[in-house]
């Protein structure tokens, strides 16, 4: 489907939403490439959760132990309309799957924002500690 050019940046964002689907597959696979595969794949990292700064970046402790990435799902929550406890990840990605079931707008909706909160806590911490550097080439 084409996006139409006279749309808002904001909905181009949304219907443009292919990344975000693609980290949240990575993650329902538990496939993000946290600190701790980096670690058990001989990566030097410091391993330490960049967001706040207290635990081993896991993607159980990403996605929602992590005070700041609990924080950001309870407010796009709020925002939402819905009153409820965050869980961990595979309760929220639960819940998101039993409530959203449907295509009314809300339900939609509720996808695209648990698709995007994933999408953007994933964008916030990989800036952390994924440094590309150009290497002299040694002839």
């Amino acid at each position: 489907m084409a996006i139409p050019k006279q749309a808002s940046w904001m909905v181009r964002k949304i219907l443009n939403m292919r990344k975000t689907v693609f980290i949240l597959w990575l993650a329902l696979l538990s496939s993000l490439r946290t600190q701790d595969l980096l670690i058990k794949w001989g990566i030097d990292v410091n391993g330490t959760c960049v967001l706040c700064k207290n635990g081993l970046e896991t993607q159980e402790h990403l996605l929602f132990h992590c005070c700041f990435s609990k924080k950001v799902w309870q407010e796009m929550l709020s925002w939402l309309g819905w009153s409820r406890n965050v869980g961990n990840w595979e309760q929220e990605y639960t819940w998101v799957q039993q409530t959203a079931k449907g295509r009314r707008p809300q339900h939609v909706l509720l996808e695209a924002c648990f698709a995007t909160t994933v999408y953007g806590i994933w964008i916030d911490v990989t800036p952390g500690y994924i440094r590309i550097e150009a290497q002299p080439v040694i002839s």
